[in-house]
């Protein structure tokens, strides 16, 4: 008998298997876990930005007023370095974050991963795609639970 060296083809092709049904399971969550950090991310700007926000209103006794919606980064000449150091003004999918008020009260807005408005609605959303609303400092819909 002589001795075998290597694999044989059908040892090869279980471990390919095997390696490609972990990869199946793990690929989605991966993904996700990418999806809810942008979320996550998007969550901390309009905070941060609300913050900001706070103490404009405090300082000038209204918010910024602008009746039509407008790119967060408008604000930049406004708030910035009084009111924050930095302001981004783009959500987790890079997407521009949008701002309106009447002076008393504000809403900021991100579209979410689609881009695209999802109408009104409020409380926790489970959809990446669905839009996140802050309103004068607390948020009126905003992401809870698994996110699909």
């Amino acid at each position: 008998m002589r001795s075998r060296r290597g694999f044989s083809l059908t040892e090869l092709l279980i471990v390919m298997g095997v390696i490609a049904a972990l990869s199946a399971m793990a690929i989605p969550n991966l993904i996700s876990a990418v999806q809810r950090g942008r979320q996550k991310r998007t969550v901390g700007e309009l905070r941060a930005i609300s913050s900001a926000l706070g103490a404009y209103v405090t300082d000038n006794d209204n918010y910024p007023i602008e009746t039509t919606p407008i790119p967060v980064s408008q604000l930049d000449t406004v708030l910035t370095p009084t009111f924050i150091n930095h302001l981004n003004g783009v959500d987790g999918w890079y997407r521009e974050l949008t701002y309106e008020s009447d002076g008393t009260d504000y809403t900021l807005t991100s579209l979410g991963r689609d881009g695209v408005s999802s109408g009104p609605a409020t409380g926790a959303i489970t959809s990446f795609d669905h839009d996140i609303l802050m309103s004068t400092g607390s948020f009126v819909t905003w992401p809870d639970g698994v996110q699909n």
